[in-house]
C-alpha cells in the first residue's frame, strides 16, 4: 500500500509538470493548456488565425475558474474562441468542443440577431455575442498541452479538422478527391463555411511559401461548377458560405485557390478552372 501511494504521488508530480507553460502564459486551472492575453487589434477571424500561427485557437473556457483568470488583470472587452458558425444557434468553440460552460450575461446571446461571435467584457467576466467584424484590441489565445494535440504536424486546425496539403500532384479532380478519401479516416478535398476556415487555407498556402519547402501557385480545393453554375463540395455540404470565385460561364470546372508571390496572405484568389490537375488541400476530421 505504501509503494502504490508512492507511486501514485510520483505519477501527480511528473504529470503535473511534465507541460509546462512559455514565458508570459498563464496555465489553466486544469494544467492542460497555457492561456496569453494578446494586446493587438484584430477583428474575431484575424484573431483566430494569429492563435493558430501560434500554435493555438482562441480560448476554449471550461470553467468559472478558467473564466477568471482569463480577466485578471483585464478591463476591456476581449475575443474568446465561443461562435455560432453557421448563423443557427449552435455555439462551438474554434477547436471544435461544444459549449458545455457559459457565462452569458443577461439576455445573451440573441436569437434573432447575426452577432456570432463571443467577446468576454473582462471587468465583469460576462460573455456578450457581438459581430465577427468588429475589432477589438485584445484577445485570449490558448495552447494545449503537446500531448494532447491533435493536430498533424506540418497542418492548420481549426473547429475540430485539420488542412493540409498533398504530398504529390494529381491528375484529375476525382483522383484528388480519392486520395484524400482513402488516405485520411475521415478525409475530403477541403470546403469553406465561415471566414476563419478561408482564412486559415489561405494562410496554409502563404506558410508553404515562406518555408520554402515548395509553393504551389495553384492547389485544387474541394469545390465544383456545372454547366449551370451550380456549386457544390465534395463533401456533400452545402455552399453556404460566399466566397468570391472566379469563373467563366456555361463550364464545367473544379476549384483551385490561386497564390500570387508578394508574400502576404491576402494574395490569394479561389478561381475555377477546366484544368483539374495538381497538388491538393484536404480537410481531416481529428
Amino acid at each position: 500500500m505504501v509503494h502504490l501511494s508512492l507511486f501514485l504521488l510520483s505519477l501527480f508530480i511528473f504529470t503535473s509538470i511534465a507541460f509546462e507553460c512559455p514565458t508570459g502564459w498563464t496555465p489553466s486551472s486544469d494544467k492542460t493548456k497555457c492561456f496569453v492575453v494578446v494586446q493587438k487589434e484584430a477583428s474575431f477571424a484575424d484573431a483566430e488565425v494569429d492563435c493558430e500561427n501560434r500554435g493555438g485557437n482562441l480560448a476554449s473556457v471550461q470553467s468559472t475558474k478558467d473564466n477568471s483568470l482569463i480577466r485578471h488583470g483585464q478591463d476591456r472587452l476581449l475575443w474568446i474562441g465561443g461562435q455560432d458558425a453557421h448563423s443557427n444557434g449552435t455555439w462551438t468553440w474554434t477547436d471544435g468542443a461544444d459549449l458545455k460552460f457559459t457565462n452569458w450575461a443577461a439576455g445573451e446571446p440573441s436569437q434573432f440577431s447575426d452577432k456570432n461571435c463571443v467577446v468576454m467584457d473582462a471587468f465583469t467576466g460576462l460573455w456578450e455575442a457581438v459581430f465577427c467584424d468588429e475589432k477589438f484590441n485584445l484577445y485570449v489565445c490558448e495552447e494545449v498541452d503537446p500531448a494532447l494535440n491533435k493536430c498533424p504536424k506540418g497542418a492548420m486546425c481549426h473547429n475540430g479538422y485539420a488542412y493540409l496539403f498533398t504530398p504529390d500532384q494529381f491528375d484529375s479532380w476525382d483522383s484528388a478527391a480519392a486520395y484524400c478519401r482513402q488516405t485520411y479516416k475521415k478525409g475530403n478535398l477541403a470546403s469553406i463555411h465561415d471566414k476563419v476556415t478561408d482564412m486559415v487555407i489561405r494562410e496554409l498556402v502563404k506558410n508553404s511559401c515562406a518555408s520554402n519547402s515548395f509553393c504551389e501557385i495553384m492547389s485544387l480545393l474541394g469545390g465544383r461548377v456545372d454547366v449551370q453554375g451550380d456549386k457544390s463540395w465534395s463533401d456533400g455540404s452545402p455552399w453556404d458560405y460566399p466566397l468570391t470565385v472566379l469563373m467563366d460561364d456555361g463550364i464545367a470546372a473544379c476549384m483551385y485557390i490561386m497564390y500570387d508571390d508578394k508574400g502576404s496572405a491576402y494574395d490569394t484568389s479561389y478561381n475555377f478552372s477546366s484544368d483539374c490537375s495538381g497538388r491538393a488541400i484536404c480537410e481531416v476530421k481529428i
